[in-house]
């Protein structure tokens, strides 16, 4: 769909845009802010920044399933080290 260039950029931006998100909302400035302006939603702050955290991450990973790039490392598992322990 993509030439793998274009969606290596675009994947940076989306993790650039994520954890600029992230910082911002994690921000003493941005709590303070919102505590000031909205008292009664505080209590849910921090449920609401994992939900925004864990949605934000959803579009990222679609990225990655629909345009995988090449394989840079790969677990194999424990295979080799269960029997040496069984012994």
């Amino acid at each position: 769909m993509f030439p793998e260039s274009a969606s290596l950029v675009i994947l940076l931006v989306a993790w650039f845009v994520y954890f600029a998100l992230h910082s911002v909302l994690a921000s003493l400035t941005v709590k303070r802010w919102l505590a000031a302006q909205y008292t009664e939603f505080m209590p849910a702050y921090r449920i609401g920044f994992n939900a925004i955290a864990v949605l934000g991450l959803l579009p990222i990973l679609w990225l990655l399933y629909n345009h995988p790039g090449p394989v840079v490392w790969s677990w194999s598992g424990m295979s080799p080290i269960l029997p040496m322990a069984s012994h």
